[in-house]
This record gives C-alpha cells, sequence and structure tokens, in this order.
C-alpha cells in the first residue's frame, strides 16, 4: 500500500511538471515553520540546476500531492551515472556530514523534488527520457530524521534554496539549507552560502544548522 501511495505521488509530481511547479505555508508537530518564496525561475542553460517556476494552479497540486517539496531541474550537455546527496548538521564550526544516499542516474535531463525542510529530507526524482514514458518513475530516497539536541517541539525553522548553480562533476554544491532555533528572533534568517562559510556562522545556543548538498559525477 506505501509503495503504491509512493507511485500515486509521483504520478502527481509528474503531471504538475508537465506544466511546471511549489509553496506551502503551515505547520505541524509543534513546530513553526517560516516559509520562503520562490520567484518564477526559467532558465535554457545547459549544466544549471535551478528551482523550476510554478503557476498558482501548480502549486497547490504540488502542496497538496507532496508537501514541503521544492521543485528543481537541470540538462546536461552530458550524461550523469550518479547523484551523491549528503546532508549536514553544523557542530564546532564545522559540516558534520550526517548520511549520505546515492541514486543511479542514466540521462541528461533530470526533475528533482526536494524537502524544504531537513529534519526529515527527502528526494524525489525523475529521468526525462523522451524515449521513455512520463509515467515512468524512479523511487525516492529519503534521509533518517534528524532532531536537533533541544527537541524539535515549539521551534522556528526558517529555509533558504539555490537560486541558480552551475553543475561541475564532482562538485559539491549546497541544495538547501535549514536553521531551527527555540529563541525567540523576528530577524533570524538562514542563507544558502553558510555552506561555502561555517566559520562566518554566529550559532547560539539552542540553534541548529543543516544543509543539504548534491554532487553529480
Amino acid at each position: 500500500m506505501k509503495h503504491i501511495g509512493k507511485i500515486i505521488l509521483s504520478m502527481a509530481f509528474c503531471t504538475c511538471l508537465l506544466c511546471g511547479c511549489g509553496n506551502q505555508s503551515g505547520s505541524n508537530d509543534g513546530i513553526n515553520k517560516e516559509h520562503i518564496s520562490e520567484s518564477e525561475t526559467t532558465s535554457s542553460k545547459k549544466n544549471t540546476f535551478y528551482p523550476s517556476g510554478t503557476t498558482e494552479k501548480e502549486r497547490f497540486y504540488l502542496n497538496n500531492a507532496a508537501s514541503d517539496f521544492i521543485p528543481f531541474e537541470v540538462s546536461f550537455d552530458k550524461n550523469y551515472s550518479n547523484l551523491a546527496c549528503k546532508l549536514y548538521e553544523l557542530k564546532d564550526g564545522k559540516w558534520n556530514n550526517l548520511e549520505q544516499v546515492n541514486i543511479h542516474l542514466n540521462g541528461d535531463t533530470f526533475w528533482f523534488l526536494v524537502s524544504r525542510y531537513l529534519t526529515n529530507a527527502e528526494i524525489r526524482y525523475k529521468n526525462v527520457n523522451p524515449k521513455s514514458s512520463y509515467m515512468e518513475l524512479e523511487n525516492g530516497m529519503s534521509f533518517q530524521s534528524v532532531e536537533p539536541s533541544f527537541g524539535a517541539h515549539g521551534v522556528m525553522m526558517y529555509s533558504d534554496m539555490t537560486r541558480e548553480t552551475e553543475v561541475e562533476s564532482r562538485k559539491e554544491f549546497p541544495v538547501i539549507a535549514n536553521i531551527i532555533s527555540k529563541n525567540i528572533d523576528n530577524s533570524l534568517t538562514v542563507d544558502i552560502d553558510i555552506f561555502d562559510h561555517p566559520e562566518n556562522i554566529d550559532q547560539k545556543e539552542n540553534e541548529a544548522y543543516y544543509v543539504l548538498t548534491f554532487t553529480f559525477f
């Protein structure tokens, strides 16, 4: 039944992305979530990873079929066979690799759905191959759930994403960045660039930072 549910969600993902795709607000499990807003992004560049532009209707379907996911896409001028996805947590001013999942790729154009919030990170993907049916969808990959040391109840979660990244073989780049905080601070934000400059992060008590990265090869 779980497998059938995933297929149905994946088909919904495929249907909405045939036209375009995500944004939602809300909270659950005692977590207040401050959402970022995606611009209507389009790009015809090869080897560029970027958020997919979406319409209001497509966002509705995406948010109901796959809550708190952000759609991305990329088209290469050569085939990649593997994607390494790593989840990091900031510890003592350095990024600690919590887990890595590997996705086997076949082709040069891909669609992705990536969790906006990384405490329950998941990646769904599709190889957009004109020789195959659009209903032939690959399975998603999930990371183990993570929770900051101060717990996940009554916290604020902030998220940022890459806007446009030029992909190079074996070059790691951040896709999603999160900060989770129990501190009441309306000025608190997170920037995707924190992955490259962890030394600039002023991490306070009851704050946790997470980053999800991709490496194509």
